[in-house]
């Protein structure tokens, strides 16, 4: 049994004005339409989407984002919903720091954002978010994608296959990236035309060539240190989302152009 405390807030029906209970839905959705918890006198209980416009109340439909229904206050006893428990983002992104850091380390990826992850981690996340941007220690969205662990298994199945052989392309790329990887080889590069985007990869062992990403000035190759980087672009545009390879299998989300 979860006997974990809930953040519960409700109001009853019938001591208070349609206004405040317009107030009390609009202020525990936010930006969110949430579930509340509605009970009526004969002891009923349903589960609504509730939201407010204007100062009318409704509700959305089962499976519906913007299908909705005006809510009859006639007969409900009450309205509540259990918001979810505050979390401790400092302790949240040390967890998900270090257990990036203990990937990276697997891999041999990354030593310097190794590095910056470690200065970040001795700095405070709450310290960091409480700076000024001009001042900042650390890229601002790698830190909010480590707090969210939004990490993705990298995706090379081609558009134009049957799902059998596109998971086989896609396996044999997946081995290419990790042979290249633990091997001689300083350089290994690959693009597929994917279902929903361009997909893209490039590893370089900071041996030899010059930088393959925009992020790293001239000059920053040939330090030794490992860099692989996954991206998928909107077909035919130069603009989509960037990760940082962080093995041979999982990137973190950087960034969006």
């Amino acid at each position: 049994m979860n006997n974990t405390p809930k953040n519960s807030r409700s109001i009853t029906v019938r001591n208070a004005s349609p206004q405040e209970i317009a107030e009390f839905i609009r202020e525990v959705n936010g930006k969110e339409s949430r579930k509340f918890k509605v009970v009526y006198d004969d002891g009923r209980i349903e589960w609504k989407r509730l939201f407010v416009n204007g100062d009318r109340i409704g509700y959305l439909a089962p499976r519906k984002k913007k299908t909705g229904y005006l809510f009859d206050l006639q007969g409900v006893y009450a309205i509540s919903c259990d918001l979810p428990q505050e979390v401790d983002r400092n302790a949240q992104f040390e967890r998900n720091a270090k257990r990036l850091m203990e990937l990276l380390e697997k891999s041999g990826l990354w030593a310097n954002v190794r590095k910056e992850i470690q200065g970040l981690l001795d700095f405070g996340y709450e310290n960091y978010c409480k700076q000024n941007c001009s001042s900042r220690i650390f890229n601002p969205d790698l830190a909010y994608n480590i707090l969210h662990w939004n990490v993705k298994k990298m995706d090379f199945r081609p558009r134009h296959a049957s799902r059998e052989e596109a998971a086989r392309c896609n396996e044999i790329t997946l081995n290419a990236i990790a042979n290249a990887m633990s091997g001689p080889k300083n350089e290994y590069q690959t693009r597929v035309e994917g279902r929903s985007y361009d997909i893209s990869f490039s590893y370089n062992a900071g041996q030899i060539g010059k930088p393959m990403w925009k992020a790293y000035p001239n000059g920053t190759q040939g330090d030794g240190i490992k860099r692989a980087w996954y991206s998928e672009e909107y077909r035919g545009c130069g603009n989509g989302h960037y990760y940082l390879a962080i093995n041979a299998t999982h990137a973190i989300y950087y960034e969006k152009d």
